[in-house]
């Protein structure tokens, strides 16, 4: 994990991104950090198991199902 500065959502709190290289991007808004960092870890083991790095909305863990999330394909060059 790694703070940034103000990206699109600066209204929104704790605003995460999940990428790698060769998998669709997961972004995740309005998390609480209290409630949220073990969920996004275990969702990042989750993403990394994954060949392809789609993870299906009902594999999140509980307290990210409700989260505002989008999925960003990976570039294709």
């Amino acid at each position: 994990m790694q703070p940034v500065r103000c990206l699109w959502a600066c209204s929104q709190c704790y605003v995460v991104a999940v990428s790698s290289h060769d998998k669709p991007t997961y972004l995740f808004v309005n998390l609480t950090p209290e409630d949220s960092a073990t969920a996004l870890l275990d969702f990042m083991q989750l993403y990394i198991k994954s060949a392809k790095g789609n993870v299906v909305w009902k594999q999140f863990p509980e307290i990210l199902q409700p989260a505002i999330f989008a999925q960003i394909p990976p570039l294709e060059v």
